[in-house]
């Protein structure tokens, strides 16, 4: 198995995902952006409190997708490794409360495309949704380029199973 390759020219990627430490406990949601030469341009990560797998994915994605249109990216490729989250952007049958989030978020995004990855190739945007979990407070924090406690990243080049 290998990851998808890069965004096309103009777009930017996103991986999504999230973590949680304890059965209830706080869960933390993370993305990293990449541009159309897998250069890590953002990260970003936030604690979210206690929620559901299924729920704290589908936020990871809108939250990627608020950051990329604050940043004018309006061209977006969403990967998580969720793929009941991303079905749903598919249908559209969002939780209700998040439905006009969404609609907004679609009168602004140009061109979105979803899709899938293993969990063991998302490890980089695992280990940001891992750090917000320890954050202490549900501020977003957003990191320009790949900061330094991300010190291994997916590659293309590589079989990881």
């Amino acid at each position: 198995m290998q990851m998808v390759p890069s965004p096309s020219p103009g777009y930017m990627k996103a991986n999504c995902d999230e973590s949680k430490k304890g059965n209830p406990g706080p869960f933390g949601i993370g993305a990293t952006f990449r541009d159309d030469e897998r250069r890590i341009r953002l990260v970003m990560e936030k604690k979210i409190g206690v929620n559901t797998n299924y729920l704290a994915e589908v936020l990871a994605i809108l939250e990627a997708l608020e950051v990329a249109l604050e940043r004018e990216w309006v061209n977006i490729l969403i990967e998580s490794d969720s793929s009941a989250a991303i079905k749903v952007f598919g249908t559209g049958k969002l939780p209700w409360w998040l439905t006009q989030s969404w609609e907004n978020i679609k009168g602004k995004v140009v061109n979105c495309i979803f899709t899938t990855t293993w969990r063991e190739a998302n490890f980089s945007t695992d280990l940001a949704a891992n750090k917000a979990t320890t954050m202490p407070s549900t501020q977003t924090y957003l990191f320009e380029g790949r900061p330094a406690w991300i010190f291994k990243w997916e590659s293309p080049h590589l079989a990881y199973f």
